[in-house]
C-alpha cells in the first residue's frame, strides 16, 4: 500500500517524539513492565498511535507547534462512515489518552487523561456539540483541560508559562 507524503510526514513527526511520550507515560503510570508501541495505527484510525502497557492501552496524539489551543479533542464523525474515535472510546477502547503539544521541537505541554474517568463521569454520554474539522471530512468534540481536571479525569499534566500566554482554549462543547 502506497502512503501519501503527508502520512509519512505525520509518522516521522510522532516517531521523533516517541521517546518523550514514553518518558511521560512511564513517569505518570506506576509499575509498567511491558511497553510496546502498536504498529499499523494511524491518525485516520483514531489517535496518532497506541501504546500497550501492562495496565491497558494508552492512546496518544502529538500536536504541532501551530496548534495553539490547549484543549482535548476527539474525532466524533468520519465522512467515510467509519467508526469515530469518540465512538470507540465510548465503547471502552483505551484506558488513557496522552495529548502532547510541541513547541520549538520538543513536547512542551502535555496532559494524560483517564478515559475510564471520563466514561465514569458521564462526560462522553452527554450531548456533545460537534465542530467540523478543516479537512471537511471529519468533525470533533472538544473538552477543556480545566473541565477534565474538575471531573478528576487528569492523571498528570504539565503546562509551561509559555502555554499560559497562548490563546485560551476553545470553548468546551458541552
Amino acid at each position: 500500500m502506497a502512503y501519501s507524503a503527508e502520512y509519512k510526514d505525520n509518522v516521522d513527526f510522532r516517531t521523533k517524539h516517541a521517546a518523550a511520550m514514553e518518558r511521560i507515560i512511564r513517569a505518570s503510570i506506576p509499575d509498567i513492565k511491558s511497553y510496546k508501541v502498536l504498529s499499523g495505527i494511524s491518525d485516520k484510525e483514531g489517535a496518532d498511535g497506541v501504546v500497550h502497557i501492562d495496565q491497558g492501552d494508552v492512546l496518544f496524539r502529538v500536536r504541532r507547534e501551530a496548534c495553539t489551543h490547549r484543549d482535548f479533542t476527539l474525532r466524533s464523525r468520519e465522512l467515510s462512515g467509519k467508526t469515530s474515535e469518540l465512538d470507540m472510546i465510548k465503547e471502552g477502547y483505551g484506558k488513557w489518552f496522552l495529548y502532547g503539544w510541541v513547541n520549538k521541537d520538543i513536547i512542551d505541554d502535555w496532559v494524560l487523561v483517564s478515559l475510564d474517568a471520563m466514561r465514569a463521569a458521564g462526560l462522553l454520554s452527554k450531548t456533545l456539540l460537534q465542530q467540523d474539522n478543516y479537512d471537511g471530512k471529519t468533525s470533533f468534540v472538544c473538552f477543556s483541560t480545566n473541565v477534565l481536571q474538575e471531573h478528576g479525569c487528569v492523571v498528570s499534566s504539565y503546562f509551561t508559562n509559555a502555554a499560559q500566554k497562548r490563546p485560551k482554549p476553545r470553548r468546551s462543547f458541552f
